[in-house]
């Protein structure tokens, strides 16, 4: 019995596919010669993004090819067709090794850029399996979101809305100043700031990464209102003023409100409850975010303001050597000052190239109600 073709190409397509596959060939060994000639120039980042997006494509559709293939395999008759399908099928595999192959070297590249650059850069030992996408952790674990946990996301995404919006009308000029140079977004007495999305951002940023008498602005919320919160919403509240920042791989959409993601900092992977970020993972691109976490046991939480990274992309190439260069310092002690830069640093540069501009958003108001919209303002990706 023949394999359905639903959602599949029909056969007459088999003969476009075999070209499409050759031509892939031949591009990748091209990218890989330009790689591993080229010496005495150097190859300018937004190829080499270039590069990266195309492969991390191809190892997506490695294994869609492959099904594609075998479909047809089982349908036809054909000893023409047979064998034409039996070549994709070979030069699929070699397709793989190559794409593999040629992320390596751009890595390599990346390496000597960032020494160039007065960056180290520092890769984690990866393997190479045919169905390993290089780069790419492994994930050990499935996950899913229950209609439970879903509930429970609601209802705490509620609660922490509340609480955040409570902090604009606490928080000092003292903090919003000097997070402001910290960022390099002031200019005089105006924080350039374009959309409700950066005020977010921003505003994330002074709460967790401003701090006086060793603590940040949540927390010293929190130990203020020990006694004016009824418990379920104190316990909320102590989550958050435990919240951190993390710079995560996102990997893979949950269903249709989660995402797995991973933390390389700490060699984890982790479920994160987030109906935008779910959006983001089905995309075609390589995501990372930069942004505060909340560990509720059983899923994470963004603050509501994230920053997703397309590090395929120049811009994302920055903030990735950034992270890099970070990791082989290998301090991890969050109050440290190599710590406390790198945090600034992974946000200056979202800011300074319009990483945080990608995220749709209504633009900043202007006015007497300009405040009070910012508070209340609903989060573009939540």
């Amino acid at each position: 019995m023949s394999k359905p073709t639903t959602g599949w190409r029909p056969i007459d397509k088999l003969q476009h596919f075999v070209d499409l596959i050759e031509k892939m060939h031949c591009d990748t060994q091209a990218k890989i010669t330009k790689l591993s000639q080229t010496k005495d120039y150097a190859i300018f980042d937004v190829e080499l993004a270039s590069i990266m997006h195309v492969m991390h494509r191809q190892s997506k559709n490695y294994s869609i090819l492959i099904e594609q293939l075998n479909i047809w395999q089982v349908e036809t008759r054909d000893l023409a067709k047979l064998k034409l399908i039996e070549t994709a099928l070979e030069l699929n595999e070699r397709i793989n090794l190559l794409t593999k192959e040629c992320q390596k070297l751009t890595h390599q590249w990346i390496f000597k850029t960032s020494e160039t650059q007065g960056y180290l850069y520092f890769l984690l030992p990866i393997t190479l399996d045919k169905d390993d996408n290089y780069g790419q952790p492994k994930i050990q674990n499935k996950y899913n979101v229950t209609e439970a946990q879903l509930l429970r996301y609601q209802q705490l995404r509620e609660s922490i809305d509340t609480l955040f919006a409570s902090f604009f009308i606490g928080i000092n000029k003292d903090a919003i100043d000097r997070s402001a140079k910290r960022l390099e977004i002031s200019q005089g007495k105006s924080i350039l700031l374009n959309t409700v999305h950066e005020s977010n951002i921003f505003f994330d940023y002074c709460f967790y990464q401003y701090r006086y008498n060793d603590l940040n602005i949540i927390q010293h919320s929190f130990q203020k209102s020990l006694n004016s919160h009824e418990p379920e919403m104190l316990s909320i509240f102590e989550t958050a003023s435990k919240g951190e920042f993390a710079y995560l791989d996102v990997i893979e959409p949950v269903g249709e409100a989660g995402v797995m993601v991973y933390n390389r900092l700490t060699n984890s992977e982790h479920l994160m409850i987030d109906k935008g970020l779910n959006n983001i993972a089905k995309k075609l691109y390589y995501y990372t975010l930069v942004t505060h976490i909340m560990d509720f046991d059983d899923f994470l939480m963004t603050t509501g303001a994230s920053i997703p990274v397309s590090i395929h992309t120049e811009a994302g190439l920055k903030v990735e050597r950034r992270f890099k260069s970070f990791l082989n310092l290998q301090k991890f002690d969050a109050n440290s000052k190599d710590y406390k830069q790198y945090v600034t640093d992974m946000y200056k540069i979202c800011f300074y190239e319009d990483i945080t501009g990608d995220v749709a958003s209504p633009p900043v108001p202007f006015g007497e109600e300009a405040l009070e919209a910012l508070v209340n303002a609903s989060n573009s990706i939540n």
